[in-house]
């Protein structure tokens, strides 16, 4: 059992336990022990008439708790009804009220001895002159008066019944009354052996009673002693059901009709102690025993949720039926005439069969359902008067409904507290028994013009929202929809509703649950409509209300804030006596001291607020259940025990406590499930507005987004028809269109009505009332058409057929326009009507009758579309009739008769709407789930909604009103939106209301700055530093640059001239000034001269008022307090304490607001860095931060200082570095690990600075510091090192010599002193970066040749190092593999290796290149033989071959190079470092041969390029390197050497000859010239054809690209014949090549012979390209023809020769490729005429000598076999003219033919 239960419980215990121990009495009931009792004495009539008038609780005439009244009464008596158990404000029930409640528990049993009062009134009576002559009186009384005195029977209660029946029956006056008394002592007297005995008599009794009321003519004294005695007789006796109401009724009547005020008062107050006696019993009887019954103190579901729907056969009687009165009289039944159909649907109590918990139940629904059908009577607008009986019962029954639910809301809410149905199949709960009657009351109500009955309704259904909510989910939208908001809008409301019905509306806001589950029950749900929107922006509206105020009248509303808001309390009762009542309607007294406008936007201000609070605080404490599951229920839910008070706050009313109780059918309130439906529904309004805008883009959006089902009609149709929203006007249109699709629409949205049985003119008011009609004809017959159709079909035998259908309905509306529309004059008449009708019905008349019901309906009740109609209702924008109601003063209140036409206009909608079928919203399955909320994320989806609105709301204000209290509640609700959008991350809503912070302090034009900006400020502060967290870095920004301007001002304040301190606004007026500037130059001439030159901009304007501006001594001294320093230093110190994430936002916004002051100050003297500074300040507060997150923020801040340092305007340069200096003596005292980078993070700004600064006192000053950090923190710097040699670096490149004279010193000096802790810090590569960005500077020699030189020194130290002290002279020095670490190689001896390849890639000077390559060279040769293969490896990878990355892409290195520098290192550097590479690699061929392949790629790429002294030495260091080594090479060797001869041949070979032209075409041209030969000569032959051809500049540079390569191609192919002729004539290349590989270099010329003389041979081809002009002349390539034909015989008949290289199948092999070449060249030469092909002649002579000649080498067999081939050529030579050695040639070979087939022997002296 829970606390609160506990709490709820003990006051009932603890009066259990003072009660006085019961014993069982005779009728089997307990009562007190037996006690003495003390006689009381006899007082005098009329004080006892008084006493028992108005005795406490019905007490006997002991005279305990009765009330004294004054003899003498006034004529309009205040009554204090003592006897109304007073309640608690927190809902709890106070000592006086237990004790009321345990008295009521007990006394209903008790009986108490009056026999004497009964024998001394009866005597009095008997004694009287009206007894004595009424025989029947006089023996009843004998008889009684016998049964006294038996002291067996102790007094029968029958015969004394009978006797006080007959008093009352025949008697009048003073024996009726003291009869009237003696049932209510009867009632403590009488002992009964049989109950049912009791009840039989307590119900004869109430009705003898009732007889008794007369109404107004009823005696005061009777009145007085009937309230009495019906009281004991409900309180005292059996009294339920029927009886209890009759009893009520006329207590009841007692209060309406008596003319004594008095006892207005006293049956009020009865009434009131009846009422709260019925509950208090349930709540005893019921409630509690329940719980005790279950074991526990959570209720939980008894029987099904079943409504009221059961019909009672058994309750026929009406609630509170008056006896029979006269006609003419205002009966309680007159009261009472409204639709009672509901009466029906009641629960069903047997009073014989029930138990008391059941009949106790069922008095309070009889009870409460009695006010709810008395308060539904409408009054009538004549009987305003606040004293008639209707207005006074009105108010009454709505008091005693407002108490009821206030002060018993558990019973309401419990699930225990059912009523079983009429047919026994279940139960249903007592909300849901009296849901419909208050429902009723309240539609009946809840509109009234007059103000305590529209208060009294308002007060219910605050009740309802504030704990019946679950149980009015779907009813509660109606009212606001249908009945409040229009009530808020309307014109002609009253100012006093409006008020009334905003102070509602404050108390919802300031309900954080409630506000809650508004938005997650409606605004969440499509079904519903936007509650929370709806109230915001209606609050927004409010506030952004224009009104004029004096300051008079505001102070006014400030005393009279919460005055006049109600003009009627409900909780009092003595305000509905007669006598205390005016007759006119109360009306507020206070709104001639303001305007209630003001009053109301005032309001609306607090209530947003309030909403804000409530938000906020859900979002700080969340909800406390004890179930960790949130609930979601049915519109049932469980109650529990709590207190009878209902407070504004949810937090303290019913429904927090129900989060404790576990359902089966709970759900749990997700936000993201909420989110979804909330965006579900904003697209489904989307899709309405953009329907309603064009319903041909609305229609598709509805169907992609799933809310319409498909593009089918029927599902179209459906849609339009069931879907709020829509434009009745766009439907109509959008139906009526003539296309397929919407007439195919339109007859499914016709068809979707049920016409079945209808009359005409209702089905058609039914059709037209679904869409508005369009005014044109065309689609007006479309829809009339379609509707007799529909209509036909569902009532057949109406017309003939569907064309009668058509043309009535179509008269109809015609009949409609001509009877309703004010422009016509001549209006239709019958006769007309029928005219236009007849003959329609199948060639007949339609009835007259017929005609004339619906001619008579039209005329008096236009066809209107009621959704205009209710529209222009509550706008005020339809006329009203004449007849209307008159004021008191006589005259017409039109403003009252318009207001009383919309409310029930309203009323009716709202009944309607709260009874819908299933089509209807209310009954919508969709919306019988209510969600508990739970979670408190669902604060970010409602402000995420309405965060526009809020700030809409709240801006406006601020500026608008300076007074206190609103600038406070404006500031308050800033910041609690500021607070929620950060705690949520909602971005969008953060920058806008910071934004709105930033603008009310009004900082840009403090001139005008009042004391409500500076709060603004204040404001701005406190977020900054209690809320920093949720912040990002541009909300950061706008705070940061309001403290920026603060700061300034601060310092004008103190007396600082405002010129000499730079504001970023000034910059921006300048800025925009100059805009404007260039944009006036720009434009037309005449623009120029339509102002005079003195004439301002609206800049300029802007800028002088800007700065004519002056600070108020009031802002001033507020801005100067230490308050304001306090905040802003703390907002920076706070720094240090912001998440990860935050000071990133924070440190990005502080940059940029650096960067902004600076950027404004421009060259100033006094440059504006408050920023910096704080920069500087968070730098120190964040410095012992984790490295992590260090380092992201030194990433921005860093760059920030890099910025400051890089500005022009020295002042601030040197501020930035002097921080960054002492910031960094700071963060080196800081210990860095190794292999950390955090210092060298730190100081990269000065590198940046040194790099990009234009001023060179600054560079010069990035120097001094770096220097006066090494010689302060040396000992401390780690990874520094590497940002330190950067900053030398850079500075080495500078053209000023003082700044490299200085890096060289600080360079100089790092490397004498702390040498040793660089390289311990891995940082001696940056040493040798640094000298060797001092040692390219080529301005100052000097420097750069001692930069070398101090780079040769570090070679040795690093030999020192490495291998100790040795002398490399005298010989090589033996280590050992633990000695040569590799590690030294790697972080020493390569970085100053790469450090010369550096030098010699991009120095500029030759000494200096050359000096650093020797450098290289030596170090290589002289230690490269300690180098690793890996190490090597490198070398050759990262730098030797890099070195010659020029070469990288062939043929781009050209002769004709622009850049002189390029051509002096290709000529000089690139040539030396060739051949020291190819030295190399012969010097050290044991560890370099494994990269042979990549020095041959060297020597291609050096060969194939353009450059012909780069492609011969290239050639000349590959003949080198082959005969260097070829003794060396291996297999593997000569397959790469291979490879690399294959590559030179394939990319030198021209195969642009074949490729430059069409070979499909062929000319017929002959010549007799001889050909060009490409490579050997080039120039233009004069003999060459003249050939026109018209080319443009782009083909001719084409042409000359393909040719220059043809050409290139061409000399380098015959370099490398030549390069082959040079290796193979070498012996030792000779000797080592492998055979295979000879065969196949050899395969590589006969190739290029190939290629040679195929295009020789076609003189086609050559000619084309002449005539095409890709050559200048007849091109061929004899020379490469010729020369790889020669070489390769050569080669080929050496080999042949060499028994070592070739064996017999060797020798034939190469014979079979040789002869062939040998014979074709031998016979064309033959066949060349010697006139006109010398040329060719004199070049084939050597190769034809060469054939010859290896003939003659042939072995014997060979030279038989092939011999006689070339026998015939040579004989055919002798015809020949020949050379010398040609001639010798031949006869060499005749010599040798002659030995072989002659066997001739001839001499060699002969040959």
């Amino acid at each position: 059992m829970s606390t609160e239960e506990d709490d709820l419980t003990s006051p009932v215990e603890l009066n259990n336990e003072a009660l006085p121990e019961e014993e069982p009495m005779a009728n089997g009931t307990s009562g007190p022990k037996d006690e003495p009792k003390e006689e009381p004495k006899e007082k005098p009539k009329e004080e006892v008439n008084k006493d028992e008038a108005l005795k406490h609780n019905g007490n006997t005439d002991n005279g305990k708790s009765s009330i004294d009244v004054p003899p003498d009464l006034p004529s309009t008596p205040v009554v204090e009804i003592d006897h109304i158990p007073p309640v608690s404000t927190n809902g709890t029930l106070t000592p006086d009220r237990r004790r009321d409640s345990m008295f009521l528990a007990t006394a209903a049993n008790a009986t108490v001895d009056n026999t004497h009062i009964f024998k001394k009134t009866f005597e009095g009576i008997l004694e009287s002159k009206g007894t004595k002559k009424n025989d029947q009186l006089k023996l009843s009384i004998e008889q009684a008066l016998a049964s006294l005195q038996d002291e067996t029977s102790n007094g029968d209660p029958h015969v004394i019944f009978n006797a006080l029946k007959v008093i009352c029956e025949q008697t009048k006056g003073e024996s009726q009354a003291k009869a009237i008394d003696l049932f209510a002592k009867l009632f403590d007297y009488a002992k009964f052996d049989d109950p049912k005995q009791k009840v039989n008599m307590t119900e004869m009794a109430i009705d003898v009673i009732a007889k008794c009321f007369e109404f107004q003519a009823t005696e005061p004294e009777i009145e007085l002693q009937i309230v009495r005695a019906l009281m004991h007789s409900i309180l005292l006796m059996p009294c339920h059901g029927e009886k209890l109401l009759q009893a009520i009724r006329i207590i009841y009547n007692v209060f309406i009709f008596s003319l004594s005020p008095r006892n207005q008062a006293l049956a009020q107050g009865t009434l009131t102690q009846v009422v709260d006696a019925i509950y208090l019993r349930v709540h005893d009887k019921v409630l509690k025993n329940r719980k005790l019954r279950s074991g526990s103190y959570i209720f939980t579901k008894t029987g099904t949720n079943n409504s009221t729907s059961e019909v009672n056969n058994n309750l026929n009687n009406d609630d509170l039926e008056t006896s029979s009165v006269a006609e003419q009289q205002i009966t309680i039944s007159k009261l009472e005439q409204f639709n009672d159909a509901d009466d029906a649907n009641s629960p069903d109590v047997n009073p014989e069969n029930a138990s008391e918990e059941e009949l106790l139940i069922q008095d309070a629904f009889l009870v409460f359902r009695s006010m709810c059908k008395l308060s539904s009577k409408v009054l009538e607008t004549e009987t305003l008067d606040m004293r008639s009986h209707s207005v006074r019962s009105k108010l009454l029954s709505l008091h005693f409904m407002h108490t009821i639910l206030k002060n018993h809301i558990e019973i309401f809410i419990s699930h225990d507290v059912t009523l079983k149905t009429a047919s026994g199949a279940g139960s249903t709960r007592l909300i849901d028994s009296v849901k419909p009657y208050l429902l009723s009351s309240l539609i009946k109500n809840a509109a009234s013009p007059l103000a305590p009955v529209f208060e009294s309704s308002l007060e219910i259904f605050w009740l309802i929202i504030s704990n019946l909510r679950p149980d009015f989910k779907r009813e509660i939208p109606v009212f606001w929809d249908e009945i409040y908001f229009p009530v808020a809008e309307m014109k002609t409301s009253t100012p006093h509703q409006k008020r009334y019905l905003l102070s509602i509306i404050e108390r919802l806001c300031n309900d954080s649950r409630c506000i809650i589950e508004f938005y997650l029950n409606y605004d969440c749900n499509a079904g519903m409509s936007n509650i929370c929107e709806q109230i915001l922006d209606y609050l927004t509206r409010l506030s952004l209300t224009r009104v004029e105020v004096t300051p008079l009248q505001k102070a006014n509303f400030r005393e009279n804030r919460r005055k006049g808001i109600s003009v009627y309390d409900i909780s009092k009762s003595s305000n509905l006596v007669s006598s205390t009542m005016s007759s006119k309607p109360p009306e507020p007294e206070i709104y001639h001291l303001f305007p209630l406008e003001y009053a109301m936007k005032m309001t609306s201000i607090s209530c947003i607020v309030g909403f804000l609070r409530s938000i906020h605080s859900w979002a700080q404490k969340g909800v406390r259940t004890s179930s960790s599951t949130p609930l979601a229920r049915n519109s049932s839910h469980n109650s529990l025990n709590r207190s009878r008070s209902a407070q504004f706050d949810s937090s303290t009313s019913i429904l927090e406590a129900r989060n404790s109780i576990s359902e089966s059918t709970t759900e749990i309130d997700n936000p993201e499930q909420f989110e979804s439906l909330k965006q579900r529904k904003k697209a489904l309004l989307d899709g309405i507005k953009r329907f309603n805008q064009k319903p041909k883009k609305g229609v598709p959006f509805l169907i992609e987004n799933g809310f319409i089902k498909s593009d089918a009609p029927i599902d179209i149709a459906k849609f339009l028809l069931e879907t709020d929203g829509l434009d009745k006007a766009t439907i109509g249109d959008y139906l009526g269109e003539g296309d397929a699709a919407n007439i195919a629409i339109m007859h499914a949205f016709v068809d979707e009505m049920d016409f079945n049985n209808t009359a005409f003119v209702d089905a058609l008011r039914m059709f037209l009332q679904s869409f508005r009609l369009p005014g044109e004809a065309q689609k007006i017959d479309r829809f009339m058409m379609k509707f007799a159709e529909r209509y036909v079909s569902g009532n057949p035998n109406v017309f003939a057929n569907a064309d009668a259908g058509y043309v009535l309905a179509y008269s109809v509306v015609m009949l409609n326009t001509d009877l309703h529309s004010p422009q016509i004059k001549n209006r239709m008449t019958f006769d007309s009507f029928v005219r236009n009708n007849s003959k329609i019905n199948d060639g007949e008349d339609l009835d007259l009758d017929f005609l004339r019901g619906i001619y008579d309906e039209i005329g008096s009740n236009e066809i209107k579309l009621q959704s205009e109609q209710h529209a222009a209702l509550i706008s005020g924008d339809l006329n009203m009739n004449n007849n209307g109601s008159l004021s008191f003063f006589g005259g017409r209140d039109v403003n009252l008769e318009a207001y009383l036409h919309a409310s029930k206009e309203m009323s009716s909608k709202t009944e309607k709407l709260l009874n819908l079928g299933k089509k209807g919203r209310i009954q919508s399955t969709l919306d019988t789930t209510y969600y508990v909320a739970s979670n408190i994320l669902h604060v970010k989806s409602i402000f995420d909604t309405m965060w526009m609105s809020v700030l809409a709301g709240l801006t406006p204000p601020f500026k608008e009103y300076d007074e206190e209290d609103v600038t406070k509640l404006c500031l308050e609700g800033i910041k609690l939106s500021i607070r929620i959008s950060c705690m949520f991350d909602i971005d969008d809503a953060r920058v806008a209301f910071i934004g709105a912070l930033v603008q009310f302090q009004n900082l840009n034009n403090y001139a005008e700055m009042k004391p409500k900006n500076v709060e603004a400020i204040y404001i701005m502060l406190e977020i900054a530093i209690a809320d920093g967290n949720y912040l990002n870095s541009e909300t950061w920004a706008q705070i940061l640059i309001s403290i920026s301007q603060l700061s300034r001002l601060q310092l004008i304040a103190q007396g600082i001239d405002q010129g000499q301190i730079p504001d970023v606004n000034t910059a921006r007026l300048v800025n925009r000034d100059s805009l404007e500037s260039t944009t006036t130059s720009t434009t037309t001439t005449s623009s120029y001269f339509l102002f005079s030159p003195g004439t301002p901009s609206q800049s300029q304007v802007a800028s002088n008022k800007f700065h004519n501006q002056h600070l108020s001594p009031e802002v001033a001294d507020l801005i100067t307090k230490t308050e304001f320093e306090v905040a802003i230093d703390r907002i920076y110190s706070n720094s240090a304490n912001l998440s990860g994430d935050s000071i990133l936002e924070f440190v990005t916004a502080l940059s940029k607001v650096a960067a902004d002051e600076i950027e404004s100050s421009g060259q100033s003297k006094n440059p504006r860095m408050f920023s910096l500074q704080k920069t500087v300040d968070v730098c120190y507060y964040n410095m012992t931060r984790v490295r992590f997150e260090w380092a992201h923020l030194w990433s921005i801040l860093g760059t920030s200082f890099t910025n400051a340092g890089c500005h022009l305007n020295e002042a601030i340069a040197i501020f930035a570095l002097d921080s960054l200096k002492q910031m960094s003596d700071r963060f080196l005292e800081i210990d860095e690990l190794a292999h950390f980078k955090f210092q060298r993070e730190f100081l990269k700004p000065f590198g940046y600075v040194m790099g990009h600064s234009a001023s060179l006192d600054v560079k010069d000053w990035v120097l001094e510091c770096i220097n006066v950090t090494i010689l302060s923190k040396a000992k401390l710097i780690k990874s520094g090192w590497k940002t330190i040699f950067e900053v030398l670096s850079t500075a080495a490149n500078e053209n000023k010599e003082s700044l490299v004279k200085k890096s060289f010193k600080v360079a100089e000096e790092i490397n004498k002193n702390y040498i040793d802790i660089v390289r311990s810090q891995d940082s001696f590569a940056e040493l040798v970066t640094c000298f060797t960005s001092l040692a390219k500077n080529e301005r100052f020699q000097k420097i750069s040749l001692s930069s070398l030189e101090v780079l040769g020194r570090l070679i040795k130290q690093i030999a020192i190092i490495h291998f100790g002290e040795h002398d490399f002279n005298k010989g090589p020095l033996k280590l050992s593999l633990e000695e040569n670490n590799a590690e030294n190689f790697k972080n020493l001896w390569f970085p100053l290796l790469l450090g010369f390849h550096d030098i010699i890639m991009t120095g500029q000077e030759l000494e200096v290149r050359s000096r650093a390559l020797n450098f290289l060279f030596n170090i290589l040769t002289t230690y490269g033989e300690y180098f690793d293969l890996e190490f090597w490896e490198q070398i050759n990878k990262e730098i030797l071959f890099p070195t010659f990355v020029i070469l990288n892409e062939y043929w781009e290195v050209s002769v004709d190079t622009t850049n002189d520098n390029l051509s002096v290192w290709l000529s000089t550097t690139l040539i030396q470092a060739l051949k020291g590479v190819v030295d190399l690699f012969t010097h050290y061929f044991s560890k370099l041969n494994g990269m042979l392949e990549g020095y041959l790629d060297l020597i291609i790429r050096c060969i194939c390029q353009e450059n012909d002294t780069i492609a011969k030495i290239g050639r000349e260091c590959l003949c080198t390197l082959l005969i260097d080594n070829a003794e060396k090479f291996t297999d593997d060797h000569w397959v790469i050497i291979y490879d690399a001869f294959s590559t030179l041949f394939e990319l030198t070979t021209a195969k642009e000859l074949f490729m430059s032209v069409d070979h499909d075409e062929q000319a017929s041209i002959s010549t007799d010239s001889e050909k060009g030969d490409v490579g050997n000569n080039m120039e233009p032959n004069p003999s060459q054809l003249s050939i026109n051809t018209y080319e443009n500049a782009e083909s001719r540079i084409q042409k000359s690209r393909e040719k220059l390569s043809i050409v290139v191609k061409s000399v380098l192919q015959l370099l490398l014949i030549q390069a082959l002729s040079e290796l193979f004539q070498n012996d030792s290349f000779y000797e080592s090549v492998p055979y295979d590989t000879l065969i196949k270099v050899s395969d590589l010329l006969h190739r290029s012979y190939d290629f040679a003389n195929k295009f020789n041979d076609n003189y086609d081809l050559r000619y084309k390209l002449w005539n095409e002009g890709v050559i200048e002349r007849l091109p061929n390539l004899l020379k490469q023809e010729s020369s790889a034909s020669a070489v390769y015989i050569n080669i080929m008949f050496r080999a042949y020769c060499d028994d070592d290289k070739a064996d017999e199948a060797g020798k034939t092999t190469i014979l079979d490729k040789t002869l062939p070449i040998c014979l074709n060249i031998v016979e064309r030469y033959v066949n060349f005429d010697e006139g006109s092909h010398q040329r060719n002649i004199s070049t084939w002579k050597p190769v034809v000598i060469e054939i010859l000649q290896g003939y003659v080498e042939l072995d014997e067999g060979h030279f038989k076999t092939y011999a006689k081939s070339v026998y015939i050529l040579a004989v055919q030579l002798l015809g020949r003219t020949l050379s010398p050695d040609l001639r010798n040639a031949v006869k060499n070979f005749f010599a040798r033919v002659g030995e072989e087939f002659l066997g001739l022997e001839i001499n060699s002296s002969l040959l």
